[in-house]
Formats: structure tokens, sequence, C-alpha cells
């Protein structure tokens, strides 16, 4: 019996052209569904992208501002911004800042080409910056090699007038401004900052102030808190009507007619009634263990408006250990010399054993000397030095908190001279003929030009 071979219908060939558009419209769904969740996906890479880039340059312009503020409390540098060992070399506050002595106001310093002067960095791709501190040209930091993302920044000086520019300049004040850009790239870098095509950029300003390194002018060259010991045949001088011409300023006893004592105030005026002794403004010395706060620091807080440990440890504060054996004259006068506009903390003894200049008028010296237990003596001179600005003696038994000797003792056996002012926290004794004259203009210029630059509070802005 034969059979007839078996044909698809017509049906079932129907339903298969049915599976085929069935499978067809739902790979064109799941295709639309993967390009639209590929669009978000690239939407949000992008987004994180421009993010990243905006994260980046928002911290580039917060590094300018640290590192501006940083340099601005450092000594003299390179032209690539680093720590120069040369006299001949500025500081940064120098290259950039111009300081009225008189007035404290702080001004944007020009270069004398016109060309804007704005220190740069870029970041060098192996950890570290690439910077350039021009003093009369453009900024050119070395540009790094490759396609990576490499941040810069650049940063500018803006003075501040308490109403916009009609009213004088505040003193003491200046606005660092910074432009942080993904890129070294001049358009974004460059004030006013401008948008660079697929680059991050930001600006952050900040107002700082200089806290000068000596918050109140001595009353006279030679401040004593405590006796004056009359084997001093030292010379004092003060000429400034405005101080009253006091000579010598004691917490306890100071005799002007001691042998070889030599006091002069302004004309017409006793030089024995310009000596202000046993007087009881000055803060008390106490002995261990009544020492308290107040007591301890109650003349150094008097003087420089903080306390010794703060006034230690304020950026601009150049620590120097003297060992045992001191300080020389040379060493201190170089360190000046790098460092101008810093005040100088000697831990240890200072010692005057070469006739030189230490500081100058329009660069003084402000020196805090804390003496050396196992040393003779908080000064000794061997030499004709000249200081000029103020020596400030630290007492012994105040900062060791204990009774042994030595307190504030000058041995001076070749007649140094201090142009500005000595302050001791002791009594004073020791030996020798040294001489303090009182100078104005060099104890204003401590006051307005020398100390630390210190962010004030409520002064960033991002706008």
């Amino acid at each position: 019996m034969s059979r007839t071979a078996a044909h698809p219908s017509r049906e079932s060939g129907q339903r298969g052209l049915a599976a085929l558009v069935v499978v067809t419209v739902l790979f064109i769904v799941t295709s639309l569904v993967a390009a639209y969740t590929s669009r978000n996906l690239v939407f949000e890479q992008r987004t994180s992208a421009n993010q990243y880039r905006s994260t980046q340059a928002l911290e580039a312009a917060e590094a300018g501002i640290e590192w501006a503020l940083a340099l601005l409390n450092s000594g003299v540098i390179t032209a690539n911004c680093q720590a120069s060992t040369s006299s001949a070399d500025t500081t940064f506050r120098a290259r950039y800042l111009a300081i009225n002595g008189d007035t404290g106001n702080i001004t944007p310093r020009p270069s004398a080409s016109g060309v804007p002067l704005w220190p740069s960095c870029v970041a060098n791709g192996s950890g570290g910056w690439s910077c350039d501190c021009p003093s009369n040209a453009a900024p050119n930091p070395t540009a790094p090699v490759g396609s990576d993302v490499y941040p810069a920044f650049r940063v500018a000086f803006e003075t501040v007038n308490p109403d916009g520019g009609g009213l004088p300049n505040r003193p003491g004040v200046v606005r660092i401004v910074s432009n942080g850009c993904t890129q070294l790239n001049n358009t974004c870098l460059d004030f006013p900052s401008q948008v660079a095509q697929g680059e991050g950029r930001a600006t952050i300003s900040v107002l700082v102030a200089l806290a000068g390194a000596l918050g109140s002018r001595p009353l006279a060259p030679l401040t004593v808190r405590g006796d004056l010991s009359d084997a001093l045949a030292l010379q004092a001088s003060n000429g400034d009507t405005a101080s009253g011409g006091v000579t010598i300023h004691a917490k306890g006893t100071a005799n002007p007619a001691a042998s070889g004592r030599v006091v002069s105030s302004i004309p017409g005026a006793p030089a024995s009634l310009s000596v202000l002794q046993n007087d009881d403004s000055l803060p008390a010395n106490v002995t261990p263990p009544a020492l308290t706060a107040e007591h301890k620091w109650g003349l150094f807080t008097q003087t420089f408006k903080a306390w010794a440990p703060s006034y230690r440890n304020q950026p601009a504060t150049l620590v120097v250990p003297c060992g045992n054996t001191g300080c020389s004259a040379t060493d201190i006068q170089a360190k000046v010399l790098l460092n101008p506009g810093r005040p100088l903390w000697l831990q240890g003894q200072l010692l005057l054993d070469s006739a030189v200049q230490i500081g100058s008028a329009q660069a003084p010296a402000l020196l805090i000397v804390t003496g050396n237990s196992t040393a003779s003596a908080s000064v000794t001179a061997t030499a004709a030095a000249t200081v000029n600005g103020l020596i400030y003696l630290q007492d012994r038994l105040v900062v060791d908190n204990t009774s042994a000797p030595p307190r504030n003792l000058w041995a001076d056996s070749a007649g140094a001279t201090v142009r500005g002012a000595l302050i001791a926290e002791g009594d004073l004794g020791g030996s020798g003929a040294p001489s303090f004259v009182y100078d104005v203009g060099v104890l204003n210029r401590l006051r307005t030009v020398t100390g630390s630059f210190v962010r004030v509070p409520g002064g960033w802005r991002d706008f």
C-alpha cells in the first residue's frame, strides 16, 4: 500500500512567518533598549568625566592658594620657585607685593616691562609640580610630555578696598586669586579666566593679612623685666619725642648714674629723668614653682600679641638650633639675608663674634634668643657687630622652669650696637659697654613688613 509524502500545509507555513515577525520585533525592541541603555551609560561617563575634571581644576586652584601662602612665608627663591641659597635672589612676597613700611598698605608689584606677573605651576606627572616664578616676564613652567590630564594653576594678587575702590586700601591685607585648569592652557589660566574647550577650570580667591612680627613698639631702646646690673657700662639713646625719649624701661632698678653708663634723650630733657624704673606696668618676675601662664608669658604676649609657643610655630618664624656652641654672627647674618621679613627664633646663645651688620634699616632683623643653660650669657659680643632690629632675650628661668643661672646676661668686650631695641625677660646683667639706639623706622617695619601672612576668616570664595 503506497503512502503519499507529507508536505507542509499552508497553515503551518503561515505559523512560521508569524514567528519570524515576532522574533524580528523582539530583536528590534531589544536593540532599542540596549541602545537607550548605552546612551545613558555614555551620558553618565561624560558626566563623571566632567565632574572629575571640574574637581581636579578646583583642587588645583586650592593648591595654588596654599602654595602662594606658603611661599609668602618663606625665604628667597629661585626662578623656578625653589628655596635659594643666594642673597641676590628675592623672596616671593618681595617679588610680587609692594608693602609700604609706613602705612602697611599692600599692592601687587608690576613688572618693569608691564607684563602681568603671574606665578604658575603644572603637575609634572611624577607626583610633583613644575613651577615658574617670573620677575619680569610671562609665566613659562616646563610643560609635561603626554596626553594625560596634568592640572595647573596660576596665581595673581589684588588690592583690597573697603568699598570696591573709593576708599584707601585696607592696610596689611591683600587678596590671592588662583585659577585652576586641567591642562597648562593659557586661555583658562590667565586672568580673567575663560572657557577652554574640553578643559575643567575653577577660580578661588582668599583674603590674607600680614600679622606683624612686633605687636607693639617698645617704649625704650632697652626694656628689662627685672633689675639692670650696674656692671653694664652701656649707652642708651632715644631721640623720639613720641615715645617721650625714654632710654631705659625697667620693672626693677636701673641706675642711670652707674659707672660708665651714658643715657641721652630728646633735646631739653634731663638724661637722668629718661630712665623709667620700678614700673609695675611690666609683668612681674616670679620663681618656680609659682610660675603661671600669665607670669610665664606676660611680657612676651605684651610685646608680640601672641603666646610664645604660638609665635614660635607661626608660618614665617624660622627656628634656628644653635647647639651648645651658639649661633655665630655670620651665620645669623646669612640667615637674615636669606629670610627677610621672617622672625628668627634662636635656640641657644647668640655670639656677636664678627663686626658684621645683621639686618638693615629696610629689612630689620627680629631675633628671639632663648639662651643656653650651659652658656655663661645669652649674648656674647667679642666684635663690634651691629644688629638693626629687635633682640628679645627669653628668661631661662621661664623657659626651663628652673632657677639655675644664667638668666639674661650680656657679655660684651667689643661694644656691640643694637639699632632698634633690646628686651630682656629677666634681670639683665653681664659686662662691657654695648650701645642701644632707639630707631622708630626699624621698629615700625617690624610691625608692618615683617611677620606671617595668614588667612582672614570669611575671606574665601569661589566666585
